[in-house]
């Protein structure tokens, strides 16, 4: 299991991302997916992107 500390860097970086990314596009038009690949995130990265996406 990864450390708290890396967990929250991850998860506050992948937030950011999202945001300066997503803020101005509807909901419609996301894609984790895509944001996933753009950024070469490994695949236990999935869910905290999609979250991150979503609510960007």
């Amino acid at each position: 299991m990864r450390d708290a500390h890396e967990i929250s860097a991850n998860t506050g970086m992948i937030q950011l991302l999202a945001f300066l990314s997503y803020s101005d596009t509807p909901l419609e038009y996301r894609n984790y997916l895509e944001f996933m690949r753009e950024l070469n995130l490994p695949s236990w990265f999935e869910d905290m992107a999609r979250e991150a996406v979503m609510t960007a």
